[in-house]
């Protein structure tokens, strides 16, 4: 895959969808312009992907989690692996 969570990762995740209500939502990571080194790296979630988003399935203890990464930001977040702290 072109990114990784770890598990910690993906049970944070997990449980701010269900705290927010929004279990069915994809988490959405990205970069903006802005921040010291020009790039800002930013999650959010949302509704659905957007229509060429670049979208990845993970399994997590009690469901599935979706990350949506918009085609521009991909180019920076390929190969990263997302953990929780």
């Amino acid at each position: 895959m072109a990114i990784e969570l770890t598990e910690r990762a993906r049970t944070r995740i997990r449980e701010l969808a269900i705290k927010r209500q929004t279990p069915d939502h994809v988490f959405r990571i990205g970069v903006r312009g802005g921040g010291c080194s020009g790039l800002s790296y930013f999650v959010d979630f949302a509704p659905a992907p957007a229509e060429k988003d670049k979208v990845f399935e993970f399994d997590a203890a009690d469901g599935k989690i979706k990350i949506a990464i918009d085609r521009k930001s991909y180019l920076f977040v390929n190969g990263t692996i997302v953990d929780w702290k």
